[in-house]
C-alpha cells in the first residue's frame, strides 16, 4: 500500500469546517475576478511579445541547441573511430 494512500484516508476521515458566508462569498469573487482576467484576450504588445517567444522563439532555441550539441556529439565520436 502507499504511503499516500494512508495519508489521504486520514486526510479524509477529517471532519469537514464551515466556511463563513462573507468569506465564500469574497472567495468566490476573487476567483470569478481570475478566472475573468485569464480568459479575456489580451491585446497589448508584451502579451505578444511573450506569446512569440513561447510559441517560436524558445523553441527554435532549443531546438538549435539540441541540433548543435547532436553534431558536437556525432563529430566527437566520430573522431574517437579515426
Amino acid at each position: 500500500m502507499d504511503p499516500h494512500d494512508d495519508l489521504d484516508a486520514q486526510l479524509r476521515a477529517l471532519p469537514a469546517r464551515e466556511i463563513d458566508p462573507r468569506a465564500d462569498a469574497r472567495v468566490l469573487r476573487s476567483a470569478r475576478a481570475v478566472l475573468a482576467q485569464a480568459s479575456s484576450p489580451r491585446t497589448d504588445a508584451f502579451h505578444f511579445l511573450r506569446m512569440i517567444w513561447a510559441r517560436a522563439v524558445a523553441p527554435a532555441l532549443v531546438t538549435a541547441t539540441v541540433a548543435s550539441y547532436l553534431v558536437w556529439a556525432v563529430q566527437s565520436a566520430g573522431a574517437l573511430y579515426r
